[in-house]
């Protein structure tokens, strides 16, 4: 007759058990240790060693997030033509960056065409993806040799 104790409960289930359970102890306090060493890193600053970088950047950034949200919002077919280029080689930009020329400006891009669209009420929101996003492009195209452990690609590869 065999034993009345179900199929893994026993004295040789004991071990198995005991290791994920262990294993999965372990797991967890690392989990724990890497998010709040995340938490703490949000909490500092950004810094670069390029702030003239970061700034235009970001004024980069903000000029093409108005765009997109203005061209999200209204629909404009000529607005997207700017930004895609579309203007460059006309007299359209011609006209406009002369217009600009005789009030006192210098010459103008798409870019720089961008940078003079109205405020929005979304400003803060798109201030707050253009920094981030222009950090990013700074410290990846500008600074490699200065990116701290924590954007080593295990680290963003958890993010993605």
């Amino acid at each position: 007759m065999g034993s009345l104790l179900p199929v893994g409960i026993g004295p040789n289930a004991y071990h198995p058990r005991q290791t994920v359970l262990t294993h999965l102890k372990d797991c967890k306090e690392r989990t724990a240790m890497k998010m709040k060493d995340c938490i703490d890193l949000e909490h500092e600053d950004p810094v670069t060693l390029n702030e003239d970088y970061l700034a235009d950047y970001k004024d980069t950034f903000i000029a093409r997030y108005r765009a997109a949200k203005q061209i999200h919002v209204k629909c404009s077919l000529k607005l997207q033509k700017l930004v895609d280029g579309g203007y460059q080689n006309t007299s359209y930009m011609q006209n406009a960056v002369e217009n600009l020329q005789c009030m006192g400006l210098p010459s103008f891009n798409n870019n720089d065409l961008l940078r003079l669209l109205p405020g929005d009420p979304a400003d803060d929101a798109i201030e707050i993806m253009a920094e981030v996003r222009a950090y990013y492009q700074g410290v990846w195209n500008i600074e490699p040799r200065y990116i701290s452990t924590y954007h080593s690609p295990s680290c963003i590869q958890a993010f993605c």
